[in-house]
C-alpha cells in the first residue's frame, strides 16, 4: 500500500511503524508506539498508516477530545466496551489495571488499537492504562498513541516508556523542513527543485504535512506555468474552506479553551514569526508578569531560557494571523508601531527573516497605509516575496491611492496578469507628490513589469509606461541629494528611514527603469554603444547602499546583448560575475544568468557542465512566473536533443494563450539539435527557421546561421546559403570580429556548392585559424584564444575535411592541416557523445588518410546525406552506421531504381552503384535488394 500524501517526509517513521506491525503479526507480541507533536505534524495521519498495514485484524479506537479529561475512567470505559470483563462500579486501579490484562487475553488474532489526542486523557485511565502496559507480556497488539507535547506527567512516563522499552517506539514529529519537501517535490515533478523553491512552501505552510501536501497537489497535478502554480497554489490555502480555514479554526477551537491571557500571548507570538521576548509581549500587549508554566503546557509555547523568548513549538504565523490579537481584550493597537520599529532594528542588525516578521505582525496589527508602506519598502529593501502574500489581505484596509494600487498591481502579477499589473500603473498622474517609499514600491513594480514584457517579448509601449516614473525619480533624488547635502548624522537612524537610503534605492530602480527603456532600442543601435550605456548604468551605482542586486541585473543584460552579437565568451565573463554576488540562489536574476551560461556553455563544447547548469536553473522553475519556465525545460532538453538520446519535451504553456516567442525559440533549437543528431538535414532547416529573428540572441545569435547553413548545403538547397551570406554582411547588431568569421564561415560552404572546393578550403581555414586563436598547431596542442565557439571549430574541421575529399590538388601541408582538424573534431564529437558527427569526422580522417588512386582522387563520395525523420524507428537505427553515399543509394533503391538509374543520376559508373550496394547488403546483413526496399519503406 502506498504511503498518504501527508505522509511526505516521514518515510522513516513509516518504516519504523510497519516494522513494528511486523513484530505483531509476525511474533504474536505486544508493541506500544507513542506519537509525539504539535498540531498538524501529522500524527494521526501516521498513526492511520500504521493501522493501515493491519486493515483486515481487528481494530479498537478512541478519539478524545477536550471534555473527556474530566471524565473519569472515559477510556477505559471505551476500551473494555462490549468485553464482558468490566470491573466492578467503584473498582480501584489495581482492578481496572487487571480488567485491561484479562481483555488482552482474549486476543488471538494481531489486532491494533488507537488512542487518538491521548493528552485529553482522564487521570485515572492514564494511570491504569500505564501500569497495564508495563505488566502487559503476550498479546498479538499494536497500540498506538497520540498526543501533543505537554508537561503532564503521566503523558511523560508513557512517552519515556515507548522510548525506553523494548517493545515499545517513540516517535517525536517536526514540522517538515526544507529538504523534506525538497525531496518530494523532486520525486513529484521529475525535476530538480532549488531549494529557495522548498524554502517558500516550507515558509508558507509551516512544514505542516496536510497543507505541504495540499501546495505540492496543486503543483504538480494543475495545468499551467511552473511559476503560476506555485502562486496559485500559495494563493489557494487561504481560500475559504482551504487548508487554512481549516487549521485556524481547529487552532481557535483549541485556543477557546484556554483563559483569555494565554490566548493573547499564544496569537501574538505567533503573529511575530520570530522568538518575542517577554518584555516585548508586555509592551505590546500591556500584560503584566506572564504565567509561562500556564503557557506551557499548552504545549504550543516554547520557552528559550538561553534568550528568554518565547516561539511557537512550530511556526503557525499563516495560520494564527492576528486577528485574535485584534479581538483580544486590552490590546494595544499602537504598539504596531513598536514592532515596525523592531523590524527595522533587526534589520540594521542583519537578522532579514526576523525584521520580515515583526513587520509583518505590525502590520497586520494595525493595517493603515502607514504600517503598510513601512512593510512594503522593507520587502522591497530585502528583496522578499512577502509583499504579495501579506498586503493583498490588507488592501479593504487602507484607502485608494498609489500604494493600493501597487498591492494589486503585484497581486495581478503573481498570478501571471501582466496588463492588468501595467493598467493599474500605467497613466498615474502627479508621481512627483507620491510619499518617498511609496514612490520606489510603485518604481519597483514598474520595472518588475517592464522585466516580464521582455522576458515574454511581447511588443508593447514601454518607453510610454516607463518615462513618468523616470521623470519621478530623476525628481525625487535631486530632493534626497540636497537633503544629504544639508548635514546631519545617519548614525542612530535605522538603515530604513536614511536619507542616504532612500536616495539608493532610487538611484538604483531609475538605473534599473533606464536599463529596459534601452532594450527596447537594441534592434536599432550598434553593440558597442549598447555596451557603453550598461557599463555607465553600472558605474552609477557605485556608492549606492547594497547595489549588489540592481547591478547583477545590469550585468545580465550586458551578458544577454554579447551573446546576442555573438561575443560568446564577453556574454559569459558578465554572466559568470553574475553567479558571484551574494545572491539567494533561487533569485530571478540567478536563475536567468544559469540559463544563458548553460547555452554559451554549450556552444563552448562543454556540454556536461552544459546541462549541469540548466538542471540548477530548472530548480528554480517552480518560482518564475510566466512560460519562463518553459524555456528552462527546452535549455534542459538541449544536450540530450544534440548527443540524439531525446526529442524534445512538449512546450508546457500558460492555461490560455499562444506559447511566447521566447518559448517557441527555445524549443525550436532543442528540436534543430535533435535534428542534427540524426543528421535529418530537412529537419534542421524546419527548425533552425523558427529560431531565426528575434530569438538569435538566447541561441548564440548569427552563429546558429551557421547551422543553418550546414543544413542547406546537405539538404541540396546550397543556393540559399548566397542570402544568408549577404544577411551577415550587412549585420550591425553582431560585433566585428564573429561577423567577419562567420561570413568567411558561410563564404566557404557556399564555394563547397559549387565548382570551388579549393576556394571553399581557403576560407574555413581562415575561420579555422581564428577560432583556433594560434593558428592550425601541431597534434596534441590545446591553445584557444575564443574557446567560446569550439562547438563550431568541431564542425568546421568536418567541413574542411569535405573540402579536401573534393579536392584532389589540395597541397600536402594543407591535407596534413585539415587531417589534424578533423582528427580533433572526431574526438570532441566523441567527448560530447554526439555519435552521428563523431562518425561523419572519423570517417572523413580515415579516407584524408587513405592513399590517393591512380587518377588522383580519393576514393568515395564523402556528400554527408541526412537520415530522413519520416522513416520509421528501425529504419533509422538501420541507417546510422552506413556511410552517406550508402544512405544515398539505399534510398534511392527504396524508391525502386535500379542500378544503371541510380549511376545516371549519381553521374558514377554502374559498378560504383553495385559495390555501394553490395556493401550495405553486408552491413545491413540483407539478402536481397528486396530485402533493403522493405527494410526502408515499411
Amino acid at each position: 500500500m502506498s504511503d498518504r500524501p501527508v505522509l511526505i517526509g516521514r518515510e522513516t517513521e513509516g518504516l519504523r511503524l510497519r516494522q513494528m506491525v511486523s513484530d505483531v503479526i509476525t511474533r504474536r507480541a505486544p508493541r506500544l508506539v507513542v506519537i509525539e507533536g504539535a498540531v498538524g505534524v501529522g500524527k494521526t495521519a501516521l498513526m492511520h498508516h500504521a493501522a493501515d498495514h493491519m486493515s483486515s485484524r481487528g481494530r479498537v479506537s478512541v478519539y478524545l477530545q477536550e471534555h473527556d479529561r474530566s471524565s473519569e475512567g472515559f477510556v477505559l470505559r471505551q476500551l473494555l466496551h462490549g468485553s464482558g470483563v468490566s470491573p466492578s462500579p467503584g473498582a480501584g486501579p489495581e482492578e481496572q489495571v487487571e480488567a485491561l490484562l484479562r481483555r488482552t487475553r482474549d486476543v488471538r488474532t494481531p489486532a491494533v488499537v488507537l488512542l487518538d489526542d491521548l493528552h485529553w486523557i482522564d487521570d485515572l485511565s492514564a494511570d491504569v492504562l500505564f501500569d497495564a502496559l508495563r505488566t502487559l507480556r503476550s498479546a498479538p497488539l499494536l497500540i498506538v498513541l497520540t498526543a501533543r507535547s505537554t508537561r503532564r506527567t503521566i503523558l511523560n512516563r508513557l512517552a519515556r516508556f515507548a522510548e525506553t522499552s523494548a517493545e515499545g517506539l517513540l516517535l517525536r514529529l517536526r514540522p517538515l523542513d526544507s529538504w523534506d519537501i525538497r525531496r518530494h517535490l523532486e520525486a513529484q515533478t521529475g525535476m530538480p527543485v532549488d531549494p529557495m523553491i522548498a524554502d517558500v512552501i516550507r515558509e508558507a505552510t509551516d512544514g505542516l504535512p496536510g497543507i505541504v501536501s495540499f501546495v505540492c497537489d496543486h503543483l504538480t497535478r494543475r495545468t499551467g506555468t511552473w511559476g503560476n502554480r506555485l502562486t496559485d497554489a500559495l494563493n489557494a490555502l487561504a481560500e475559504v474552506d482551504g487548508p487554512f480555514d481549516r487549521r485556524a479554526a481547529d487552532l481557535r477551537t483549541m485556543l477557546d479553551d484556554y483563559p483569555t491571557e494565554v490566548r493573547r500571548v499564544i496569537s501574538l507570538v505567533a503573529d511575530a514569526g520570530e522568538p518575542i521576548s517577554a518584555e516585548e509581549i508586555r509592551e505590546v500587549l500591556g500584560s503584566g508578569e506572564l504565567n509561562m508554566e500556564e503557557l506551557l503546557e499548552t504545549g504550543l509555547i516554547e520557552w528559550r531560557s538561553r534568550s528568554g523568548r518565547l516561539s511557537l513549538e512550530y511556526p503557525a504565523t499563516t495560520l494564527l494571523e492576528s486577528d485574535p490579537v485584534r479581538e483580544a481584550e486590552g490590546a494595544r493597537p499602537e504598539g504596531a508601531s513598536e514592532l515596525i520599529e523592531a523590524a527595522k532594528r533587526a534589520l540594521d542588525a542583519g537578522e532579514k527573516d526576523q525584521a520580515i516578521a515583526l513587520a509583518r505582525a505590525g502590520c497586520h496589527l494595525r493595517p493603515t497605509g502607514e504600517t503598510a508602506e513601512e512593510f512594503a519598502f522593507l520587502a522591497l529593501y530585502v528583496k522578499s516575496t512577502t509583499l504579495t502574500w501579506t498586503l493583498s489581505g490588507l488592501v479593504p484596509h487602507l484607502r485608494p491611492g498609489a500604494l493600493t494600487d501597487v498591492i494589486h498591481a503585484q497581486r495581478a502579477m503573481s498570478v501571471g496578469d501582466i496588463e492588468g499589473a501595467e493598467r493599474l500603473l500605467a497613466g498615474r498622474e502627479r508621481l512627483t507628490e507620491v510619499p518617498t517609499k511609496t514612490l520606489l514600491v510603485h518604481a519597483e513594480a514598474v520595472s518588475a513589469i517592464a522585466a516580464a514584457h521582455s522576458i515574454r517579448q511581447v511588443d508593447v509601449d514601454l518607453e510610454s509606461f516607463l518615462q513618468p516614473t523616470i521623470g519621478a525619480l530623476v525628481v525625487l533624488e535631486e530632493e534626497l541629494r540636497e537633503a544629504m547635502e544639508g548635514g546631519g548624522d545617519e548614525s542612530g537612524i535605522p538603515v530604513l528611514d536614511r536619507t542616504s537610503t532612500l536616495w539608493g534605492t532610487a538611484v538604483q530602480l531609475r538605473a534599473l527603469l533606464e536599463m529596459w527603456l534601452l532594450l527596447t532600442r537594441v534592434e536599432h543601435l550598434p553593440v558597442e554603444t549598447m555596451i557603453d550605456e550598461l557599463d555607465a548604468l553600472i558605474a552609477r551605482l557605485d556608492g549606492t547602499v547594497d547595489p549588489d542586486y540592481p547591478t547583477a541585473i545590469l550585468l545580465l543584460m550586458k551578458g544577454n546583448v554579447l551573446c546576442r552579437a555573438g561575443d560568446l565568451a564577453g556574454g559569459f565573463a558578465a554572466m559568470q560575475e553574475v553567479t558571484r554576488f551574494p545572491l539567494e540562489p533561487g533569485a530571478g536574476v540567478f536563475t536567468s544568468a544559469r540559463i544563458w551560461l548553460s547555452l554559451v556553455l554549450f556552444h563552448a563544447g562543454r556540454w556536461n557542465d552544459a546541462h549541469e547548469m540548466a538542471l540548477l536553473s530548472a530548480g528554480s522553475v517552480l518560482s518564475i512566473g510566466d512560460d519562463f519556465s518553459s524555456y528552462v525545460r527546452s535549455v534542459v532538453d538541449l544536450v540530450p536533443c544534440a548527443r540524439g538520446e531525446r526529442r524534445p519535451d512538449p512546450v508546457m504553456t500558460a492555461d490560455e494563450g499562444e506559447p511566447s516567442r521566447l518559448v517557441t525559440v527555445a524549443q525550436a533549437y532543442a528540436a534543430a539539435w535533435s535534428a542534427i543528431a540524426r543528421q535529418d538535414h530537412e529537419d534542421t532547416v524546419r527548425h533552425l527557421l523558427k529560431v531565426r529573428g528575434g530569438g538569435n540572441h538566447w541561441t548564440g545569435g548569427v552563429w546558429s546561421t551557421v547551422l543553418l547553413a550546414r543544413a542547406y548545403l546537405h539538404s541540396s538547397r546550397g543556393h540559399l546559403i548566397g542570402p544568408l551570406v549577404q544577411e551577415v554582411r550587412e549585420d550591425r547588431k553582431t560585433v566585428r570580429w564573429v561577423r567577419a568569421c562567420v561570413e568567411e564561415y558561410l563564404s566557404g560552404l557556399l564555394s563547397l556548392t559549387g565548382e570551388g572546393p579549393d576556394d571553399a578550403l581557403g576560407h574555413l581555414l581562415n575561420v579555422w585559424t581564428t577560432l583556433r586563436g594560434e593558428g592550425p598547431a601541431s597534434e596534441g596542442e590545446e591553445v584557444w584564444g575564443v574557446w567560446s565557439a569550439r562547438l563550431y571549430a568541431a564542425l568546421v574541421g568536418v567541413d574542411m575535411a569535405y573540402a579536401v575529399a573534393q579536392s584532389p590538388g589540395t597541397e600536402a601541408e594543407e591535407r596534413r592541416s585539415v587531417l589534424y582538424a578533423v582528427s580533433w573534431s572526431a574526438s570532441q564529437f566523441e567527448r560530447w557523445g554526439q555519435p552521428m558527427l563523431f562518425r561523419t569526422a572519423d570517417e572523413l580522417a580515415q579516407r584524408l588518410r587513405a592513399p590517393m588512386s591512380k587518377n588522383g582522387r580519393r576514393g568515395g563520395d564523402l556528400r554527408l546525406v541526412g537520415i530522413p525523420s519520416v522513416l520509421t524507428a528501425s529504419a533509422q537505427e538501420a541507417l546510422a552506421p552506413l556511410t552517406g553515399r550508402e544512405r544515398e543509394i539505399s534510398m534511392l533503391v527504396a524508391q525502386g531504381g535500379s542500378n544503371r538509374e541510380i549511376a545516371g543520376r549519381l553521374m558514377v559508373s554502374v559498378r560504383t552503384v553495385e559495390y555501394h550496394v553490395a556493401n550495405v547488403l553486408s552491413k545491413l546483413h540483407l539478402g536481397s535488394r528486396h530485402d533493403l526496399r522493405r527494410l526502408i519503406n515499411d
